[in-house]
């Protein structure tokens, strides 16, 4: 099977979801319910040497969950029973976040933090916000953006009849029981680049302290250590800018000491990432790096002392795509393999900028076929609200997951 960030990096579709209906057929029912409407000599970590998942059942209590969403950000946490989500990856990787969020038994999301405004943090939350009940939704209240543009959190949270609340340096949201999360940053506005007003944040849960620091660079850096100093002190840091030579300095390293090291990429797209320099500021620390990962790193948090697990889970499905025909607006899908829950499974329109997924109890029997339509068409299940799914005029491959965000088939 493809490793998911190669599979993701193919995926060029923004995502847009409403509610799903279901028209029966011979061998696809569906229990016509809606969806949710509303990451010696320091070196990365082989997730070879990592504990893989051994049971469709993640460990209880907290935790946070580092995604494999390609070159991005999105990390999953629990604390006390509920969900949070800081940063949302990109469009084409929602795929990783929501099959994170099915792993971890999530159907609702207590909050959600935006570092900045960049798409491959901020990317997929018109889909979380289409397809989950979230909240709250939290960005930097340090931030810019085009004259006369909407911030893209702002935008995503007002399309979901929400406003997003202003984050500042100083403040703080519990998390359940004693368990909250301070914003360190950003303490002044930059003006040339966003990643330099990203959101810091830090995590204290079960008394672990967990560094959040988005897109960080080294002008941020420099503030955080003139306010903070040593109490910049972390167990985890989930590194700025995806390990990149613009951020991570020797005195932030040495004021942040963590145990574990975080950087969220993909090397093959961002050949920057990872950087040896930033590496070698972590010699004898454990160093993650999210390419290496399938699902993702997970850590708990409530003491038992467990070490990061390189998540894999796949379901035993072998649906595929037999055919899109752009003119009914008609995706295909057969069962090749025994009979299917297809609760969850997520079909994506590539070109058309477009995703479907399959709503709680959605069934097809071995062998059976069921078709999935847009305007045009009379599938079984329905794209309702979006004209056209399928962009006729060009080649737009069709793509199918299952519920954990492995790709199952894909056809142009």
């Amino acid at each position: 099977m493809m490793k998911r960030t190669d599979r993701l990096i193919r995926l060029t579709a923004c995502l847009l979801c409403g509610f799903f209906l279901f028209l029966p057929l011979s061998g696809c029912t569906a229990p016509g319910q809606e969806q949710h409407p509303e990451a010696p000599e320091a070196s990365p970590v082989n997730s070879e040497t990592l504990s893989p998942a051994s049971s469709p059942v993640p460990p209880s209590g907290d935790l946070i969950m580092f995604l494999n969403v390609g070159k991005a950000d999105a990390t999953v946490i629990r604390s006390s029973g509920e969900f949070y989500i800081v940063d949302t990856g990109t469009a084409e990787s929602v795929p990783a976040l929501f099959g994170a969020l099915h792993y971890l038994g999530a159907d609702s999301v207590k909050a959600v933090f935006i570092t900045h405004s960049h798409s491959d943090h901020v990317g997929g939350l018109n889909a979380l916000l289409s397809h989950y009940r979230v909240e709250t939704v939290f960005r930097s209240g340090v931030s810019f953006w085009k004259e006369g543009k909407q911030n893209p959190a702002d935008k995503a949270a007002a399309k979901a009849g929400m406003e997003a609340v202003l984050l500042s340096a100083g403040d703080t949201v519990g998390m359940g029981s004693a368990n909250s999360v301070t914003v360190l940053g950003p303490l002044v506005l930059n003006t040339d680049d966003d990643n330099d007003n990203s959101l810091v944040l830090d995590l204290s849960i079960d008394g672990k302290r967990i560094m959040l620091a988005g897109d960080m660079q080294f002008a941020e850096e420099e503030t955080l250590i003139e306010r903070y100093g040593n109490s910049l002190k972390t167990d985890i840091l989930r590194i700025g800018n995806h390990g990149n030579p613009d951020a991570t300095g020797p005195a932030f390293a040495a004021a942040a000491d963590p145990d574990i090291i975080v950087i969220s990429t993909d090397r093959n797209a961002d050949t920057d990432s990872a950087n040896e320099r930033v590496l070698s500021l972590f010699e004898g620390k454990q160093i993650l790096i999210t390419d290496e990962s399938d699902m993702g790193f997970l850590i708990p948090l409530d003491g038992s002392g467990s070490a990061p697990e390189n998540v894999r889970h796949s379901t035993e499905l072998d649906l595929v795509i037999v055919s899109v025909d752009k003119e009914t607006q008609t995706a295909t899908i057969r069962n090749n393999g025994s009979d299917a829950d297809l609760s969850g499974c997520m079909l994506f329109s590539e070109k058309g900028n477009e995703l479907f997924v399959f709503p709680d109890g959605a069934f097809l029997a071995s062998e059976a076929s069921c078709t999935v339509s847009g305007e045009n068409g009379s599938g079984d299940y329905r794209w309702p609200g979006e004209k056209k799914p399928w962009n006729a005029n060009k080649d737009d491959p069709a793509l199918l997951f299952d519920s954990f965000g492995n790709l199952l088939s894909a056809v142009n």
